[in-house]
């Protein structure tokens, strides 16, 4: 038979089992909250809803981070190698009046003239200065090779510029270990089980008078020796970079 007084005991016992049981529990989840807001020119405040927030372990984005340099450097001078070979066509077109490699000449030249790409034959080079054509047949061939050409640059110096910006970062980071995304009045909120050290990445737009503005956030956040921590997320803490010498910056 238990005595009340070794009955006290175990239940004093007890208790503080629970207790230190729950507290250590309690310790291991951070509360980490944050705001998503754009200020304007005009000193208006917009809540940005709807707004993909996600978040990532340390190592795994620095080695993510690593390879979309690489993979910038790879595509920039690729881009850059087609933007020269465009160049020098145009350059070409230009300079030696309407000369055209065959494939080109002749998918055109199907369009303008079938009686005379028939006359031409296939599996040589030609020059359409070498031919009898009128030279309006040949300034509108040129014309057109030339407009096929600058589309063709200004899509490359597109790509040009997209594998430099904040975009092509973002579009390239994938498997957060948490996401989520703002309610109406642009607040978020995740419960980590940890207090490890995280990166925060999200990207939002809006549509201005002046064209679509576009935001990007990248930043650091330590949960180590606090229980929860509210983050402020707006123009004033945006990334700014381009996808070189990427640099992480704390929220």
């Amino acid at each position: 038979m238990i005595s009340s007084g070794t009955g006290k005991r175990m239940e004093l016992l007890i208790t503080l089992a629970i207790t230190i049981i729950f507290n250590v529990d309690c310790a291991k989840h951070k509360d980490l909250t944050g705001e998503v807001f754009i200020v304007t020119k005009g000193a208006n405040n917009i809540k940005m809803g709807l707004v993909p927030v996600k978040l990532f372990d340390q190592d795994t984005i620095n080695r993510q981070l690593a390879a979309i340099e690489q993979l910038s450097i790879q595509l920039r001078d690729k881009y850059l190698t087609e933007k020269t070979q465009l160049e020098e066509k145009m350059k070409n077109l230009e300079n030696k009046y309407a000369e055209a490699e065959f494939d080109e000449f002749l998918q055109l030249l199907k369009k303008q003239n079938e009686e005379l790409k028939a006359s031409i034959g296939q599996g040589y080079s030609v020059r359409l200065e070498d031919l009898k054509v009128p030279r309006s047949t040949k300034l509108k061939i040129k014309d057109s090779l030339s407009v096929q050409l600058k589309q063709k640059l200004e899509l490359v110096k597109t790509e040009i510029l997209y594998t430099n910006s904040s975009e092509f970062v973002f579009d390239n980071l994938s498997n957060p270990f948490m996401e989520t995304i703002t309610n109406a009045d642009g607040l978020f909120s995740f419960t980590i089980a940890d207090g490890r050290n995280v990166v925060l990445v999200a990207k939002s737009s809006r549509q201005t008078s002046e064209g679509i503005e576009s935001y990007f956030w990248l930043g650091s956040v330590s949960l180590q020796n606090v229980d929860s921590q509210h983050l402020i997320i707006s123009n004033h803490n945006k990334y700014v970079g381009g996808s070189q010498n990427i640099r992480v910056q704390k929220l």
